[in-house]
């Protein structure tokens, strides 16, 4: 499981496993859950992930791993403005996520192995 967050767009993705996605479903305008063809979710994007987000929603009506699941409840828990908030301006830019070991990439983004 990776998460990432892309400065630029201010979305967080997290990805959840390797299967190739077969649909995308929009759970609200900012709220975006990857699935594989057996339902199991691949991935979830969160666009502005400091706001209130349709947490319980994605948890009820998607197939979401336990890891998955403590992941997403620890992120809405800590989603403020503050919580993801860059510092700078391009590539390279520090960003502030409720985790030990965040690393940027060239592109602009924050990639976190879990």
């Amino acid at each position: 499981m990776e998460l990432s967050y892309d400065l630029d767009a201010d979305a967080m993705y997290l990805h959840a496993t390797d299967v190739p996605v077969a649909r995308t479903v929009e759970v609200d305008s900012g709220t975006m859950v990857d699935v594989a063809d057996d339902g199991s979710v691949v991935g979830i994007e969160i666009v502005t992930p400091a706001r209130n987000w349709p947490i319980d929603r994605l948890l009820a009506e998607f197939d979401i791993s336990a890891e998955a699941t403590t992941l997403l409840r620890s992120l809405y828990q800590n989603a403020s403005p503050e919580a993801f908030t860059a510092s700078g301006s391009g590539s390279g830019s520090a960003v502030i996520l409720p985790f030990r070991d965040v690393r940027t990439t060239n592109s602009g983004s924050v990639a976190v192995a879990l």
